[in-house]
């Protein structure tokens, strides 16, 4: 039977993309379409583990086309909202070891 670290070992990355909380948004979703993942870690300056920001998180943070907020702003936020604003803070973690 595999033990439950194991199994995470089997997923993590080596060199995780990483991104760091003063990003833009942009910045982010453009990461994360470039190399086909839907999630990113989130560190301070020393590496620390911040957040994780996912795909859907910059989503939830656009305005809705349907309600008639969009008008533009979208690529407004997308441009000047941070990671630091949508991402999930202080994540769950386990070691692989």
């Amino acid at each position: 039977m595999i033990g439950d670290n194991m199994f995470v070992k089997l997923w993590m990355k080596e060199n995780p993309l990483l991104l760091k909380a003063e990003d833009s948004l942009s910045v982010a979703a453009e990461l994360m379409d470039e190399n086909r993942i839907r999630r990113v870690p989130v560190v301070d300056e020393q590496g620390g583990l911040v957040g994780i920001i996912s795909k859907q998180d910059i989503f939830n943070a656009l305005p809705s086309a349907i309600d008639g907020s969009d008008a533009g702003s979208s690529k407004a936020i997308f441009e000047a909202g941070k990671v630091a604003d949508v991402m999930t803070r202080n994540p769950i973690w386990v070691d692989a070891s």
